[in-house]
Order: structure tokens, then sequence, then C-alpha cells
């Protein structure tokens, strides 16, 4: 199957928020005023479920609970103009005598190009914070209210509506229509407890992505964590989009602080760091892509980022990585000298080589898929189960599995083409194929079923090797593969050489080598040597560490 990579020239990725909003077309000059007329009872608000013939559910832009209004009346006097959809837009005129019933209702959405004033929601001013300080303490409240009362579902779907209408004035096409929209995920990392709810809400956001609005491309959702249950709910979807982060830092809404400083994507509880447990959370038959990953910084093991993602992305031959981001602002982008952080690209030297060690491996298909394919059976009834008896992961064996070879999972019933079919409670001590497999690592050394990739855990190394492209990554002393020789390694380092012609690298006359270690901002500081508490970020110009590294290629070469 083609691999997508990176670049956001080659795919569009849409995140539908339910807080959000955006401009509608005409003379944004004419609305960019918010005004009410004196005297102007006109109640203004969105349609929720519920409404009918008799009655209409509307959300109040003033907030609280959806309320209900009789329009019976109205009905009858041909009061209710326009063909009321769920999320719209209603102006209601009520009764001075009766607060529940309405005497005029207008659908404001099916006059937009005539006349329409947008009321639009505004922060709760404070005295003691700005905007910005509001914005970033608020938290995902707004995902968990989507699954639980139908004026958040409203709100989603209005948001939508306008996002995917909205009409480019530079290509005269509307997002939906745009072929360069490849991907729609329907609320970004929005995993709730209630799964049979969650599933409820999904159905309707694709029946109304598909029947109302007519969307075409690929659509996905819940693009977070990895509990088997998971599996079962996002069987929905047409494609599975998995969020990877190693090293990523922890906050408490007022500051970050990061736990991960020393830790090595080539050690611990599930070697393979980044792709940890995500290896059995791919879904067999549905393509499968990470549209966030990243090895956050800071951290002294981030030159192992690269042949990492790249690796074994192709080895379980993924359709799509895209890293998260290139950049969070635009200061990022303006700035000279621009400091590092977690999760810009675009500033950081060791972020975008290891990209491009990525490509190499992956895009241009240097490193092959696995030979074998395990598939693990989850049964739909998981999602029937209250949270704590569900299992809040895969089992270890089939996680770690992925290093060796092709691993997956299916609702049910495992698709063809699969080499072993496991349950999820066999996957716990698994026999046949996959337990002759794990019982090859258990000195530590993970190679996978194609020899290409190989990790050591007790020696804290990868070696990736194939014909255009050996990678070395040690964190100290020297690794081999059967072209590159490297050693003399005193700090975290990868070496890396691809050949650029086409040719095998011992024929090869154009190699480029990469040379990996770490780098810090100039002035960052930490309260001590964990690294754990930041007191300053510090500034440009970026430091590299300046390390040596003996390479050798084969006589002749």
């Amino acid at each position: 199957m083609k691999r997508i990579l990176y670049p956001l020239f080659f795919i569009v990725i849409a995140f539908l928020a339910a807080c959000t909003d955006v401009a509608t077309n005409g003379d944004q000059g004419a609305i960019s005023d918010e005004v009410r007329l004196k005297g102007d009872h006109t109640v203004y608000g969105l349609a929720c479920d519920g409404c009918s013939d008799s009655v209409i559910v509307v959300l109040r832009n003033e907030g609280g609970d959806p309320v209900r209004y009789n329009i019976v009346r109205a009905m009858k006097q041909r009061q209710v103009f326009g063909d009321i959809a769920i999320g719209d837009e209603l102006a209601i005129v009520v009764n001075p005598r009766n607060p529940h019933e309405a005497l005029e209702v207008i659908d404001l959405e099916q006059l937009k190009g005539t006349w329409t004033f947008q009321v639009l929601p505004k922060l709760k001013p404070s005295a003691t914070k700005t905007e910005e300080q509001i914005m970033e303490e608020m938290t995902d409240s707004m995902k968990e209210a989507l699954f639980e009362t139908p004026a958040a579902l409203a709100n989603w779907k209005l948001f939508t509506r306008r996002l995917l209408t909205h009409v480019n004035p530079y290509t005269g096409l509307a997002l939906v229509d745009d072929p360069a929209l490849v991907c729609l995920n329907l609320v970004n990392e929005e995993n709730v407890p209630d799964a049979k709810r969650q599933m409820e809400i999904h159905r309707e956001q694709l029946r109304f992505l598909r029947e109302d609005l007519k969307v075409k491309c690929l659509l996905t959702s819940l693009n977070y964590e990895s509990q088997p249950d998971l599996v079962v709910r996002r069987s929905l979807f047409d494609v599975a989009d998995l969020h990877m982060y190693f090293s990523h830092p922890n906050s408490d809404g007022k500051r970050n602080w990061y736990s991960g400083v020393f830790a090595s994507q080539l050690t611990g509880r599930w070697p393979g760091g980044i792709w940890g447990k995500q290896f059995p959370s791919r879904i067999w038959g549905m393509p499968v892509l990470t549209t966030e990953f990243r090895h956050c910084w800071p951290n002294v093991f981030r030159c192992e980022a690269g042949p990492m993602i790249g690796a074994y992305g192709a080895f379980q031959d993924w359709d799509a990585l895209v890293g998260y981001g290139y950049a969070e602002g635009s200061a990022s982008l303006g700035a000279r000298n621009f400091n590092a952080n977690p999760f810009d690209t675009c500033n950081d030297p060791f972020a975008l080589f290891g990209e491009k060690i990525s490509i190499l491996m992956f895009r241009r298909g240097d490193v092959r898929p696995a030979r074998h394919k395990v598939c693990v059976t989850v049964p739909r009834t998981l999602v029937d189960l209250p949270p704590v008896k569900r299992p809040h992961a895969f089992p270890d064996p089939v996680c770690s599995l992925g290093l060796l070879t092709g691993v997956g999972s299916a609702v049910e019933r495992a698709p063809e083409g699969m080499d072993q079919v496991l349950s999820l409670a066999g996957a716990a001590a698994p026999k046949g194929l996959a337990g002759d497999l794990l019982k090859t690592a258990a000195n530590g050394v993970w190679r996978g079923d194609t020899g290409e990739t190989v990790l050591d855990t007790r020696a804290q190394t990868l070696l990736v090797s194939t014909p255009r492209t050996e990678s070395c990554t040690l964190a100290e002393g020297a690794l081999a593969g059967a072209f590159l020789r490297v050693s003399d390694i005193r700090h975290p380092t990868t070496v890396s050489a691809h050949a650029l012609d086409g040719k095998p690298l011992a024929e090869s006359r154009s190699v480029l080598v990469f040379h990996l270690t770490d780098s810090a901002n100039d002035g960052e500081s930490f309260t001590d040597l964990t690294m754990r508490h930041p007191v300053a970020r510090g500034k440009g110009p970026m430091l590299v560490r300046r390390d040596t590294a003996r390479v050798a290629f084969p006589a002749g070469f």
C-alpha cells in the first residue's frame, strides 16, 4: 500500500472541535461587530435534538440548558420560516404572556448571504487573567459534553457545517468538495468512559457527515490511547488514527514538567518506546496512520526518534506517518533563533534530520514489511463492561511482538491472510508462531522477522540494516551493520548512511550520512540535575552537543 509521510502538502487532516467558529461567506466587515438593537427581545440560539412540527428545542446563546418552545400556533399561522435542522441558528419571538410558546421562528442558517446577525460567545472578562491565560487553562469538558448533552452535539454540527461548506475564495470550492481533503477527524482525542453512548453519538456524527453534508473523504476519530475496547469503537470508522508520544511533558494547567528526560525508547517495559503499546491497536483490514507522533524535547535520547518511527512504521506496513507538529504558531516560523520546545519541528535540527531518516526508511520503502501477520481478536462485548472491568491495555507479550513481526487486531473475527490468530486472553501467553518468536528475544535482542531491524535492550542499541540504508543508534560504545561501522561513541548517538542514487550502499556513488546527538537552548535551566522542573526555557541560538564518532565503510568503497 502506498505510504505517505509528514509533509502536509501531501495530506490534509481536518480535526473538528466543538467549541470554535469560522467566518462565513460574504462581506466580513458587515458582520464583524456585535449589534443588538434597542428593544430587541428576540431569543437567539441553536436548534437541538427534539425539534418537531409542534415543538422546538433551543440552546440559547446566553447559555444554560436547552429550552422547549411550543410552536403549534406559529405553524398554523405560517410563522415558522425555514426547514429547521439540528445545529441551525434560530431567532425566536417568544409570547410575552407565555414564556414556553414561540409566536415566530426564523431559521437564520437559510438566510445566510441575505442578512443575519451573528451572535458569538465571548469569554467572561477577568481582572487577573488575560484571554490567552483563560484559554490555556480551559479543560476538555466540551469533548465530554458532546456525548452527554444534545446541545453540545448541535453545536458540533453547526461548526462542522460551517467549516465544510465554507467556500475557498481562491479555489471556488467548499472544503467538503475539495480533493485536498483526504481524511476528517470527528473530534480530537475524545475518549470517554461510556463506550456505548460514545458509539451512539459517533454513528450520528457519521450519518450527519455522509448523508446531510455528503462528505466523501475518509472519516476517523478516537485517536488517543490503546485500550482493547477502542478497537471495537474504532471499527465504525474508515481508518484508524493512533497518536504516539514519547517523553511527553506533564502539566497541571499552570506549568509543565518533564518526567522522561532520561528515558530511552530502546529499554523499559515496552521496548519500542514511541510504539510501545500501540502495535496491536492497528486494525487489520483498515488503513492505519498516525497524525501525531513526537519524541519530545527535552530528552537526551532524541536521536533515536527518526530510526524508531521510520523503521517500525515500515516494518508494520502502516499507511501514513504525520508528525506533530511542524509549528504550533506563527512565532515559531517568523522568529530568528527561536528556541526548541516539546512539539515544534521547524526550529529543531534533530527533529528535522530525524524525519529525513524516517522518510528514507518509510516513504522510500528502504525497510521491508514484516513477513508474518498476527491478529488479536477483541470481543465486541468489551464495550458493554463498566470501565473498571475492561482491560486497560493489551497484554505485554503481544505489545512487544510488534518488534518481531506484524501485529494488529480485529473485532470478533480475524480477516483472511493472517498467519496466526490469538484471542485477547490468549495474547497474554501466546503459543505457536508468536510464542516461538518471543522466545528468540528472551535474551533481550529483538530481531524482526525480515532481519532488517535489531533492537538490543541490554546494549541499548538499534540497528537498521537494509540494502540502501543502514542506521546505528546507541548510547555508547560501538555498533556495526553490513556496510556501516560506528565506534568510539560516548553519548547517545545515531549515525546513518543512505544511498541516494537508488543503488545498494556498497555500490552507491552518492551516500548521505547523518550524525545526530542532542541539542539545548542557550540559557535553559532546571531546578536540579533531574531536569524535571524547568526554571528558564532559554533562547536561541540553539546549542548542539559536540561529539565525535568513528565511522567506517568497507575497504575499497
